[in-house]
């Protein structure tokens, strides 16, 4: 039984081998662009959230307003915050070849810039508006909050393309099977004429196309390995958690397997 098992799971993928390996194909790569995609933004959340537990407030003075009383102010109100003046000279030195054009810093405002745990940012915020020589209170909480967001947006972007990935290999497999199990109609027909078993008939099917999606997501898995370590000199993306790398293999059998469980729907009944 067993040999006949495997024999019969080596003549099911060489008589598919085509649509075989575009369903391959298109597990390994939708398999390796998600755990690549998640990696990314994982490395890119890590990052935000380490820089929205510090904010940076910077308040723009008005131009000939006293901005060293300001900041003597500002660090008598706030004597634990890290403080400096952003005097025209260092904002043109800053912003270089951009304000080069202008050939004056007088154009340029002073700003006192302050950096602050970000649950103080509200409070700071409230101090330096009412600070009449203060014209412009800006946050880098402003952006942090919605990048986060965009993360989060991108994330369900690249799950629903892996999706997409996925459902096109499980399609591939019901129609492999279904084609396989028309083709072979009059062979089940004898089987059973000589009495074996649903279950005899039923699991080669079922082995090839569970086979076929542990191939592809083992493909994802070195695929993503291989562009992880390409990309290495550019950036140090974070470790992938092994239960990801598990549920990757496991999820692409189980979709191999359900897709097999559909196609053979497609076996006459039992007379």
């Amino acid at each position: 039984m067993r040999q006949h098992l495997w024999r019969e799971v080596r003549r099911q993928l060489g008589e598919t081998r085509g649509m075989s390996l575009i369903a391959l194909l298109l597990l390994a790569v939708g398999g390796a662009w998600w755990l690549l995609v998640v990696s990314f933004l994982q490395w890119g959340r890590q990052g935000l959230e380490g820089a929205s537990a510090r904010a940076v407030v910077v308040a723009v003075v008005h131009d000939g307003a006293p901005a060293e009383e300001l900041l003597q102010r500002v660090q008598q109100r706030l004597p634990s915050a890290n403080i400096s003046l952003l005097s025209q000279e260092t904002m043109m030195e800053a912003l270089g070849p951009m304000v080069a054009d202008l050939g004056s810093e007088a154009f340029l405002p002073q700003a006192v810039c302050l950096q602050v745990a970000a649950e103080q940012v509200p409070q700071v915020r409230g101090f330096l508006q009412q600070e009449p020589a203060v014209a412009v209170v800006i946050s880098s909480q402003d952006w942090v909050s919605p990048l986060l967001g965009g993360f989060a947006l991108a994330l369900k972007v690249a799950a629903a393309f892996a999706f997409l990935l996925l459902l096109a290999f499980g399609t591939l497999v019901v129609l492999a099977v279904r084609v396989l199990v028309l083709s072979h109609a009059d062979e089940i027909a004898i089987m059973r004429l000589i009495g074996a078993h649903e279950r005899d008939i039923r699991l080669p099917y079922l082995v090839a196309s569970a086979l076929l999606g542990l191939l592809g997501a083992t493909l994802a898995l070195l695929l993503f390995l291989v562009a992880r370590q390409l990309l290495l000199p550019l950036v140090v993306l974070p470790p992938v958690p092994w239960e990801v790398l598990a549920g990757t293999v496991v999820g692409g059998s189980v979709v191999g397997l359900i897709g097999a469980g559909l196609g053979v729907l497609a076996l006459p009944k039992e007379p």
